[in-house]
């Protein structure tokens, strides 16, 4: 009878030059240049054998022998897992067969973390993670970690999508560990903004207050107050989602139609984190003005959002209408500024009018004035002259106005202060 071989072999890791103790896998962590051999034990009753080795891939070197050699020595070139595999003939041409694995393994963590803030840019985010970490062969662990309180612990190859408590940069950490125990780790960092929902609300009231132009009589007047949160309705009022608003800026400008004047900042009043703003202006004379109002809000994370509204006639455009007032929540009002007393010339006389060449302005004020800018306007409201008036900082004021080159018609004088104050107007006619 023709003898039947017995394919063996072990496998020795030349780091230690000890052989295997496994029986059909190798499991190892893969290290460029690690170092085998393969000592064939195959047994035969008698008569010779031959060897052919495969190892699954060409992707490896010979150290010492080659697919014939009966005890090949090599390097793997790149982790993964081989069916190693000798076939043993014998000279009668039997043969056996024993296939073995190595799994070399090579772990990669590797995810991509998002945040998205759509479809509400002031709610708290939600960040996913793409995890694309693999081996060659098969990850047995993923264990995450994070800086900050995630909404849902993050486990497994695909961690739930969540939130975070509060805003500001996060790390967030995976390490994965492969069946062979070989471990990877990587970090990525997010950056959690939260942006304050800024909202301006404006209260109105109607006060009687005593004419600064007519002794012993009063005025009705128009009193505006802006908040950003005090309004007592929630949904109305300056608000963020996690965190706190630390601060608050309330700017206010003005258009005066008549004189085409505009003041820029004309009230600029911050807060930490609120003060209300509290300004008036005559009812009489309300339907003159158009007041822009800015309100700008900051995160205790440095987060700054902003919201504005118009008013023309006690007409507003954007923000919200501010009810009455909750007798609960502190209200720190600005001083009121009524606008009717940047009109503050008691008296204010040119002459001759109407005149054909130079006119003699003349005005007396409640205070000393300085750096007076006089504008003409003629019909049409559009400036046929400007100037910087000299003054002597006093009460009482004099200069020449050179209409010589003026069309024939009406015009209009208006007088103003370094602060755009209006502190005089009158009409005045050019004759031919």
């Amino acid at each position: 009878a023709n003898p039947i071989p017995t394919a063996d072999y072990e496998l020795y890791l030349n780091t230690t030059f000890t052989p295997t103790s496994e029986n059909d896998t190798v499991a190892r962590c893969f290290v460029p240049g690690m170092d085998f051999s393969y000592h064939g034990k195959s047994t035969i009753p008698f008569g010779t054998m031959t060897y052919n080795w495969n190892f699954g891939t060409n992707a490896l070197t010979y150290r010492e022998g080659n697919s014939a050699h009966l005890n090949p020595r090599i390097i793997w070139d790149t982790a993964g897992t081989y069916p190693v595999r000798l076939i043993v003939t014998s000279d009668q041409g039997c043969k056996d067969t024993t296939t073995r694995y190595v799994m070399l393994s090579a772990p990669y963590a590797a995810f991509a973390p998002t945040v998205t803030y759509s479809p509400d840019i002031y709610a708290n985010p939600t960040v996913n993670v793409n995890n694309a970490s693999y081996d060659y062969g098969g990850v047995l662990s993923y264990a995450w970690s994070t800086t900050g309180t995630p909404s849902t612990p993050l486990t497994g190859a695909a961690p739930t999508p969540f939130t975070y408590s509060a805003g500001g940069s996060k790390t967030i950490s995976l390490t994965v560990t492969s069946n062979a125990g070989c471990v990877s780790s990587v970090s990525h960092s997010v950056n959690i903004v939260i942006t304050p929902k800024a909202q301006v609300s404006v209260r109105t009231s109607v006060v009687a207050v005593p004419d600064p132009f007519v002794k012993g009589s009063t005025a009705n007047y128009k009193s505006y107050t802006v908040s950003g949160i005090s309004n007592p309705i929630v949904a109305q009022k300056s608000s963020i989602v996690t965190g706190s608003i630390v601060s608050s800026l309330i700017e206010v400008d003005y258009y005066h139609i008549p004189s085409m004047t505009t003041v820029t900042n004309w009230i600029s009043q911050t807060g930490s984190p609120f003060t209300d703003v509290q300004f008036s202006v005559a009812e009489a004379t309300q339907a003159d003005y158009i007041f822009t109002i800015r309100l700008y809000v900051t995160s205790n994370l440095g987060v700054t959002n902003s919201t504005s509204m118009t008013i023309q006639n006690d007409v507003k455009t954007g923000g919200n209408t501010y009810r009455p007032s909750n007798s609960n929540t502190p209200l720190f009002i600005a001083p009121v500024i009524k606008l009717d007393s940047k009109i503050i010339a008691s008296n204010l006389i040119v002459y001759p009018n109407p005149s054909r060449d130079f006119v003699k302005v003349n005005y007396t004020s409640n205070e000393q004035i300085s750096n007076v800018t006089l504008r003409l306007y003629n019909m049409l409201g559009v400036i046929v002259d400007q100037q910087k008036v000299s003054t002597n900082n006093s009460s009482n004021q004099n200069f020449t106005l050179n209409m010589q080159n003026k069309l024939r018609g009406s015009y209009t004088i208006v007088l103003t202060d370094n602060n755009g104050r209006i502190i005089g107007k009158s009409n005045i006619i050019k004759a031919d």
